[in-house]
């Protein structure tokens, strides 16, 4: 849970960061949509392989 927190604590600082750019809001916008699917995939990805690793070694015992 420990790496969780890290990631989250990550993504609120990029969010930040991205506020803080003197661009446009669209590009305001579609940084924060992009920064946040990486997040989710990342984090399903995460969830998706600890299941399989979990699911294995079930198998195994």
């Amino acid at each position: 849970m420990f790496f969780f927190t890290k990631y989250i604590e990550g993504y609120r600082e990029a969010m930040r960061n991205i506020d803080g750019l003197n661009t446009s809001p669209i590009l305001k916008r579609i940084g924060k949509i992009l920064t946040t699917l990486k997040l989710l995939m990342d984090m399903g990805i995460i969830i998706a392989l600890l299941g399989i690793v979990l699911w294995k070694l079930s198998g195994i015992l």
